[in-house]
């Protein structure tokens, strides 16, 4: 039991990863290096969209206006009927939230980069929000990159 408990500590995680082929891995590396540099030449954007927000089972259809710098500063307004309702504002530094309704107060987070499950209810980083406004993907760092497959026998009778 103790010989386990060491072998287990030693290796980690490591005795978990399945054996691949190197060619595939290689390959799998080169597509995850391309996906995270896609549109790196893009650093702003700004411009309007539509977002639909479901909640208890009612659809409510805002209007979007912002402009960003990537990688932290965003101005992100939703407009309903014409009429601004929230504005979310990052300058690097801090982040803010304003609503135009009186639904709160503004509202001041010491963080460029929070995450917004509280309000949105995905969990979700304000720098995600900018890298897809800028056209690229927000993808998370990554250690190894591998192909696995696992094929099902299908038994005919």
């Amino acid at each position: 039991m103790t010989v386990m408990a060491i072998v287990f500590l030693v290796t980690g995680c490591s005795g978990l990863r399945p054996s691949t082929d190197p060619v595939r891995d290689r390959q799998a590396l080169l597509i995850a290096d391309n996906a995270a540099s896609f549109n790196n030449d893009i650093h702003s954007s700004k411009g309007l969209g539509w977002a639909s927000v479901f909640e208890s089972g009612k659809v409510t259809t805002y209007r979007v206006a912002w402009a960003c710098v990537f990688p932290d500063k965003l101005r992100i307004t939703l407009l309903l009927m014409g009429q601004p309702i929230e504005t979310i504002i990052s300058d690097g530094e801090k982040t803010r939230f304003y609503s135009h309704t009186g639904q709160h107060g503004k509202h001041e987070i010491e963080s460029p980069d929070p995450d917004l499950k509280s309000l949105v209810g995905v969990s979700i980083r304000l720098k995600e929000i900018i890298a897809l406004l800028c056209g690229r993907l927000p993808i998370k760092k990554w250690d190894d990159a591998f192909y696995h497959f696992h094929f099902n026998k299908i038994n005919s009778a």
